[in-house]
Formats: C-alpha cells, structure tokens, sequence
C-alpha cells in the first residue's frame, strides 16, 4: 500500500482544477530535487510512486537535465482502487511460479 502522503501527491497530479500558478499536473526532477508545483518532494515518495509504478516519465529537457514526470493508468487505479491495485502489481512484478 502506498503512504497517505505519496496517495496526496497522486491526486495532486490527477486533479482536475488548474493550478493558481499554472503549474502543470507533473513531477519536475532537477538535479537532486524532485517538485510538485511549489512544494519540495521528498526523495521516498517518489522512489515509492516509481517502485508501484504509478508515475512515469512524461519528458526530458536535454541540456538542462531536467525530467517531467506524471501519473500513468496504474496511479490513475491506484487512487480508485489501491488494494486491489497493489495485489494485482504484485502478481506482476512478482509472479509465483
């Protein structure tokens, strides 16, 4: 199961308002710093959104190394239906033979 605070950072990329900031609805990674909008993300979160592969990334700006992620189906799932969600990933990644 996700953390509550990598579940409010999934519905923060799949909502529906625009942002007051005009942000877009992604995850910028620059360097070491991973953003949502203003908001700093912390390292963990994000490991935890790629490892339940609910984020994906969406670009590449070559030159200033700066990557644009956003929520795929399986994050788009995982805000409807996280347990079945996490046990249907982890038949996946981890089928029994």
């Amino acid at each position: 199961m996700l953390s509550s605070k990598a579940m409010e950072i999934l519905s923060w990329l799949d909502r529906e308002e625009d942002d007051p900031w005009g942000y877009d609805r992604e995850l910028v990674h620059e360097g070491r710093r991973w953003m949502a909008g203003l908001k700093t993300v912390p390292n963990r979160i994000v490991d935890e959104l790629i490892t339940h592969c609910c984020i994906s990334v969406d670009s590449y700006t070559d030159g200033r190394s700066v990557e644009r992620w956003a929520i795929n189906g399986t994050g788009k799932e995982m805000l409807v239906h996280p347990e079945q969600t996490c046990r249907e990933l982890a038949a996946l990644l981890y089928p029994k033979t």
